[in-house]
């Protein structure tokens, strides 16, 4: 087991390492409440009032890891206090034997096996992953009573990042000066910096977001 503040200060890491914090749940010095679920499902509640119930989703596939790069980054931003909560957000990391595989999946793409189709591949790795994870979020949504989002993340890996630096002669669709979040792949206009803002709009207070 790891201490839980070594846990929630690298996510990802901890993850990967398949390590648990030495306690399944506590606050942090923000006054955040956060809750170990299962392996990379981590419940985070405001110390006041939550506006809404945000479940954020990442590493469905396990070889795009950028999102996944991002979603740890904000864990740790909340856990440290520079990124202040202002709804209840259910964490997870999807595929995390693909992860640690670098594979998109390790039998069948996990985002094939949602809504119950999981059950027509019983012998899938993924298989009871897809349950579990379909689990978990009912139970976070099953007693919300304000405004419920889902915030799923996928994208290339963190090498096809480019941000601002990709020629505009590559970009598959037409680029703008600056990276204003065009539809572009792979390219200067998708960058990592502009997802992280819209996510920490989403989930965060507006003293937490960055510049």
């Amino acid at each position: 087991m790891t201490s839980s503040a070594d846990w929630l200060g690298d996510f990802l890491a901890s993850t990967l390492a398949g390590t648990r914090p030495e306690l399944s749940s506590g606050t942090t010095a923000a006054g955040v409440r956060w809750t170990w679920q299962n392996e990379s499902v981590l419940l985070l509640e405001p110390a006041g009032s939550a506006t809404h119930s945000v479940f954020v989703f990442a590493g469905v596939h396990g070889d795009e890891t950028a999102p996944i790069e991002m979603l740890s980054r904000l864990v740790v931003d909340i856990a440290n206090g520079q990124a202040p909560l202002a709804v209840r957000m259910l964490v997870i990391l999807g595929n995390i034997d693909a992860m640690r595989a670098g594979h998109r999946y390790i039998d069948d793409d996990l985002n094939r096996l949602f809504s119950g189709r999981h059950t027509n591949v019983p012998a899938s790795h993924e298989a009871p992953r897809a349950a579990q994870l379909e689990a978990s979020a009912l139970r976070f949504f099953a007693g919300a009573s304000h405004a419920k989002w889902h915030i799923g993340h996928a994208g290339p890996s963190s090498s096809s990042w480019r941000c601002c630096r990709t020629p505009r002669r590559r970009c598959r669709a037409r680029c703008s000066t600056g990276c204003t979040m065009r539809t572009c792949r792979r390219c200067c206009c998708t960058g990592k910096e502009q997802y992280l803002r819209a996510l920490h709009r989403a989930c965060v207070g507006r003293a937490g977001m960055h510049a």
